[in-house]
């Protein structure tokens, strides 16, 4: 929800809430890789054609903002960094340039220690896409998206995107570009989707006979 100063829709990720041993009781990393990817490639080419439809240009890239408030060393364990390697090997050879910009806001000092690792499963033309801020990101920010498209936060008024943080939590309103009949319309009918509804299909099998206890 928003768009940064170029037209590019935003993407939010709070890491600093991330509950990684809580995930691999339900999925390993390689299931848990997959379905984040394979999810992400049915639902990055609507959101920007309709961002392209909103602005009248074509957009062809999104901006990902990524929260470290919260964020804990013990927070990137091996289970997270399988995680990240798996999803890289699967993201970057679909849609390569599709990532504009990712801000890292709030990064503890140790982020830095953990970007020298993660960054080594990201492509060269990726990594050079990443800003790593600390607390005071404000006006960095700024310069990229206005604040009426930022959440009170961020310093933004959340106008045109979301109001507070707290918004990312409520299904509703996160993921209610994805809740309506043009999006599932748009999933099925692009043909470009079929493997990628295979491989979602399967890695929700995949996830239930995990949790289950059955096979992986």
């Amino acid at each position: 929800k928003g768009h940064d100063r170029l037209g590019r829709p935003l993407y939010f990720k709070w890491y600093g809430k991330m509950k990684p041993k809580a995930i691999a009781k339900k999925v390993d990393a390689v299931h848990a890789a997959r379905w984040e990817s394979v999810i992400g490639c049915l639902r990055v080419p609507y959101v920007l054609a309709e961002s392209s439809k909103q602005h009248g240009f074509h957009v062809e890239e999104m901006v990902v903002i990524i929260d470290c408030k919260g964020f804990k060393m013990k927070t990137f364990n091996k289970y997270v960094r399988e995680v990240l390697k798996h999803a890289a090997d699967i993201s970057s050879p679909n849609y390569p340039e599709a990532l504009g910009m990712c801000i890292v806001v709030n990064a503890p000092w140790f982020v830095k220690t953990i970007w020298a690792v993660a960054r080594g499963f990201l492509a060269k033309r990726t990594r050079k896409k990443f800003r790593i801020l600390g607390k005071k990101f404000r006006k960095e920010l700024h310069k990229t998206v206005d604040p009426s498209n930022l959440p009170e936060e961020y310093g933004g008024t959340g106008e045109k995107g979301f109001k507070t943080l707290d918004e990312l939590f409520n299904y509703k309103k996160a993921f209610a570009v994805f809740q309506s009949p043009e999006y599932h319309a748009h999933v099925l009918n692009d043909p470009r989707n079929k493997p990628f509804l295979a491989k979602a299909k399967a890695q929700a099998e995949a996830a239930a006979n995990y949790r289950a206890g059955g096979s992986k």
